[in-house]
């Protein structure tokens, strides 16, 4: 059976999420803050960390600095209603496993945990991950200021497990942009490359 620490300062949605796991077969123990939940992480000895991004002490960031200098074979998974893409990559990149935004759904949270459980079992060490080099490009970047800018966005994604979706009118540049991202992620090179999640939006300066 595995063991999950939930640690988030919202009560009601901490063991509500509780409940939820528990009936599905998982045992819980939940923590409001980041010193509770530091305690509860010797104590418990877990096999997955969903914290929240914002605590009353230290942030969900500081939790997992924490776990990854002291116990980094545990996956961790931020969750938060506040969704920014700079500090989700930079969550990725110090070594969480997954960053999900609320309100989160049954299946979501349930599809997350599992992956993450059968990442610990050994196929993969997320702990050690090291981003790879940027490869030489079949591509030329652009110069121009969107040009510039869409780089600096594909070069944040692309060394995460980010999921990513790519849209446009035709002739806008969509290949480019998967090529790119796949030529400076850790996958670029394996043949074929899956781009899942991630929308360029007017909210983050990008269309």
């Amino acid at each position: 059976m595995a063991k999950i620490l939930i640690v988030d300062d919202d009560v009601t949605f901490c063991l509500m999420l509780k409940t939820f796991l528990q009936k599905r077969g998982y045992e819980v123990e939940e923590a409001f803050s980041f010193s509770e939940g530091s305690k509860k992480l010797k104590k418990f000895s877990p096999d997955i960390i969903l914290s929240d991004l914002r605590l009353p002490d230290k942030d969900g960031i500081a939790l997992l600095e924490m776990v990854m200098r002291e116990q980094p074979q545990i996956p961790v998974v931020l969750m938060t209603g506040y969704a920014d893409i700079r500090t989700a990559v930079q969550a990725m990149k110090m070594g969480a496993f997954e960053y999900v935004a609320k309100p989160i759904t049954p299946d979501e949270i349930l599809a997350t945990i599992s992956a993450a459980l059968k990442v610990d079992s050994g196929k993969e060490n997320r702990a050690v991950r090291k981003v790879k080099q940027e490869s030489v490009s079949q591509f030329v970047d652009g110069t121009s200021a969107v040009a510039k800018k869409t780089l600096e966005y594909i070069k944040l994604v692309a060394p995460t497990d980010m999921s990513v979706l790519i849209i446009g009118e035709s002739g806008t540049g969509k290949e480019f942009v998967a090529r790119r991202i796949h030529e400076l992620s850790s996958r670029n090179e394996k043949t074929v490359c899956c781009y899942r999640l991630w929308r360029f939006t007017k909210r983050f300066g990008c269309q």
